[in-house]
């Protein structure tokens, strides 16, 4: 289990993991030089793009104020002081409204049907804190400027409304390029003339996200390097997409070039949560009864059991709604307590046991199929 342990807890270390931040090129280079070590073809996908790289976003109401944080997928203007009206319903200058973690269809509803001048919306996790939701349309941002606020601040502002009808929002963004990569690493089979395995997990989101994609990023070189002695007849590659948070940015990017390469033998995709010690869930989805039985024996072996198998043959969400559609898959999910959390940290949120157990099942799920 120390091996397991010890990538999460580097990772959850390295953190924040936002996209085209900082700490994001070094992130890439450590994973990139543990494939490497693993004896896999490494190469990278380079993806440029513009995002807010600090901000100063307030909302004032009375002799209160609350800190925002910008929605990516609005269109922010670099300064903005606005005051006016406010309220939980239009028309009013500013909208409040509240949604939870998944709730991004009914944010984009809310943003579509909205006519205020900005929107600020109350992010509603299973804890108290700040819980943004991802960027979905951050290539095609809504036109109406967005923050988040956090929902533990909703009884108090609501409250507030009683007796003060207006408020201002002050907001200072700084743009800037930035940069980040996929990462594809490629254990070669001795038979290239099959088609190969791809495994596949994203490294980036808001915060630490050390059960969040943590539990994947850990998985996933962790059987590359127990691969490294191991002959395999298919080729297995790796892939590490980054902008999980932005729209999906790095999977978009490598879905476009798989697209035009070979057919697939099998997608195996590490989603979200699936190391998460509060609220887990863990459940996992595959295209086929035989994939689907194979993958739970592996798990009962482990003991490492799902709270939840799906029905065969659904579409995957996450980074698993890019797998074309007919071709085989198994994807692993997971409910938790911590998710989109500040606190999503390495060991407070992680249940080390279970994600080694499903770590041993999946490399072994992997071996059968690619042997």
């Amino acid at each position: 289990m120390s091996l397991i342990s010890e990538l999460l807890k580097t990772y959850d270390g390295m953190g924040p993991h936002r996209t085209g931040q900082p700490q994001d090129p070094l992130v890439s280079e450590w994973m990139q030089g543990l494939l490497s070590e693993a004896g896999l073809e490494v190469r990278t996908q380079a993806l440029a793009f513009t995002t807010v790289q600090t901000h100063q976003c307030w909302l004032l109401l009375g002799e209160n104020q609350f800190e925002l944080m910008p929605c990516q997928d609005t269109q922010l203007p670099e300064h903005m002081n606005l005051e006016g009206t406010i309220g939980f319903s239009e028309p009013c200058d500013i909208r409040l409204a509240q949604v939870s973690t998944m709730g991004n269809q009914q944010l984009a509803d809310l943003k579509q049907s909205s006519g205020a001048a900005a929107m600020i919306i109350f992010t509603m996790g299973s804890l108290a804190g700040l819980t943004p939701l991802n960027a979905d349309e951050f290539k095609t941002p809504f036109a109406q400027p967005g923050f988040f606020v956090s929902g533990e601040h909703r009884d108090l502002i609501r409250s507030l409304l009683k007796t003060h009808g207006r408020a201002r929002i002050e907001s200072s963004l700084c743009f800037a390029p930035a940069q980040s990569t996929n990462i594809i690493a490629t254990k070669h089979g001795t038979q290239p003339h099959l088609s190969p395995i791809i495994v596949f997990t994203p490294r980036t989101g808001w915060w630490y996200c050390a059960s969040e994609r943590g539990g994947g990023v850990a998985c996933l070189l962790h059987m590359a390097q127990r691969l490294s002695d191991i002959e395999l007849s298919r080729s297995v590659v790796f892939l590490v997409t980054c902008g999980h948070e932005l729209g999906y940015l790095g999977m978009q990017h490598a879905s476009a070039e798989w697209a035009q390469g070979p057919k697939v033998h099998l997608w195996l995709h590490l989603g979200a949560n699936f190391a998460a010690a509060q609220d887990p869930l863990f459940f996992m989805q595959a295209s086929t009864t035989p994939l689907q039985e194979h993958y739970l024996e592996q798990l009962q072996r482990a003991e490492a059991a799902p709270d939840i198998v799906a029905p065969t043959g659904g579409e995957p969400s996450g980074e698993g709604a890019f797998i074309p559609r007919g071709d085989d898959y198994l994807s692993i999910q997971g409910g938790n307590g911590f998710f989109h959390h500040i606190d999503d940290r390495y060991e407070t949120a992680v249940d080390k046991q279970k994600l080694h157990g499903i770590c041993e099942a999946t490399l072994a799920f992997l071996i059968k199929q690619a042997a």
